[in-house]
């Protein structure tokens, strides 16, 4: 580690200012202070105050952080190879392209409205007079939940009595995004 005109470690003042911490003292000794996207300037920065330890303990605490970062960018590193080898096992897996022991009949093609009931909801997010008060289930509420439940805060408008009666959502009914910005929310 290099040493700062014997005072400081280089990488302790790096990790200091990488920090949550280290970043709120930059902002503050910025022009404007905290949370002001002003620069800051060299006599700003060679006047900032910070709290050092001693040349022996800055050099534990930036070696015990980067052996944190590099646990950190490994761990990562593994999450994304089996993230790939999820969607390459996928792939393989639901195109029949590989097939589980034991299972050996002929996969078949179907529509998907022969296999589940579909029902696309018409229900729009207007209030009318005379209609019953419903909650709206929208593809936000669906996108970022894994089980749509009563304890969630929906959108709320009005229905048709019919309509409340066929759209309204069951327990064991699968609901996914219909249509999206970008291919890959689709379906979610």
């Amino acid at each position: 580690y290099e040493e700062i005109k014997g005072q400081g470690s280089v990488e302790y003042l790096r990790q200091l200012f990488l920090s949550p911490r280290g970043k709120y003292l930059l902002a503050l000794a910025s022009p404007g202070g905290a949370g002001r996207n002003k620069t800051l300037g060299q006599s700003e920065f060679l006047n900032l105050k910070v709290l050092m330890p001693s040349g022996a303990e800055q050099h534990k605490i930036a070696k015990l952080i980067g052996h944190w970062e590099e646990s950190i960018s490994k761990t990562i590193q593994l999450i994304d190879v089996c993230i790939k080898q999820k969607r390459g096992l996928e792939q393989r897996l639901l195109t029949g392209a590989h097939r589980l022991p034991r299972f050996d009949e002929d996969w078949f093609s179907s529509q998907l409205d022969d296999l589940a009931e579909v029902i696309v909801s018409p229900v729009d997010k207007k209030h009318r007079d005379g209609e019953p008060a419903v909650r709206l289930c929208n593809y936000t509420d669906v996108y970022y939940s894994n089980y749509i439940t009563d304890q969630m805060e929906f959108m709320t408008a009005t229905a048709k009595q019919s309509e409340v009666e066929k759209y309204s959502l069951q327990k064991g009914d699968i609901v996914i995004t219909k249509d999206s910005e970008t291919p890959g929310d689709i379906a979610v």
